[in-house]
């Protein structure tokens, strides 16, 4: 007896109470209500197509995997803002490099012989290197002489005197106009500059005033001697 009330306490114990049973348990819930009216307010979702999915993810995976080659040569020069191409910058070096060649040697054109080359050399090179530096703006020639003994300037001016002859005589007897002879004025020797606040006549030295014939009779002036011949004697 005492067996049987043990296991009929046990069973009691092990069962829930009716009372603490929600009303979820029982198969017309209320979540099922609240179920069956969602799904009567909104219609259920489509089925997603898996299979478009994964190809436009291949797509993807392959564009990413693929190399990238760059800007194209339109889109490079729109981008980097090229202003043309490198064969037109050469070019036209070329023609300045071919331009200052041609003015040089029209410059230079009456100091080759021609029978030598077009580059200068020996004493035209001198002097193609003196007309180059005039044409820069140099004041002076290089090839000026200042101090030379009056000997050898003597000689260098007669030769540069009959070389200027002979050209001239050659360029005559071939019909060639050349440019007009400058005429150069020789400096009075007579007329001297004379200092600020010094005398108008003879020479101021060691504190003497000192006057030639010349300057006394510019200061006498003429004489009257053929006034008194022709009134004659007085008595």
């Amino acid at each position: 007896m005492t067996g049987k009330r043990k296991r009929k306490s046990e069973e009691i114990l092990r069962a829930p109470p009716k009372d603490l049973r929600g009303p979820d348990s029982e198969p017309g819930g209320v979540q099922e209500a609240f179920r069956r009216h969602f799904e009567a307010q909104f219609k259920p979702l489509d089925s997603v197509n898996l299979k478009t999915h994964e190809v436009s993810t291949s797509a993807l995976e392959t564009d990413s995997d693929s190399e990238w080659d760059g800007f194209s040569e339109a889109e490079g020069k729109i981008l980097y803002g090229q202003p043309g191409d490198e064969s037109d910058d050469v070019t036209d070096a070329a023609s300045l490099r071919n331009d200052l060649a041609l003015q040089r040697l029209l410059t230079e054109s009456h100091l080759l012989d021609p029978q030598s080359s077009y580059s200068p050399t020996g004493a035209n090179r001198h002097k193609a290197n003196d007309l180059r530096l005039q044409s820069l703006g140099s004041k002076s020639s290089i090839l000026t002489q200042d101090k030379v003994p009056m000997s050898h300037r003597r000689g260098m001016m007669a030769k540069k005197s009959e070389r200027e002859e002979r050209r001239r005589q050659e360029a005559k007897e071939n019909g060639i106009i050349l440019e007009k002879v400058k005429k150069v004025k020789r400096a009075n020797l007579d007329r001297r500059e004379r200092s600020i606040g010094g005398p108008g006549v003879g020479m101021f030295k060691k504190g003497m005033l000192r006057l030639n014939k010349r300057d006394v009779a510019e200061i006498e002036g003429p004489k009257g001697y053929g006034r008194k011949c022709a009134m004659g004697p007085r008595h």
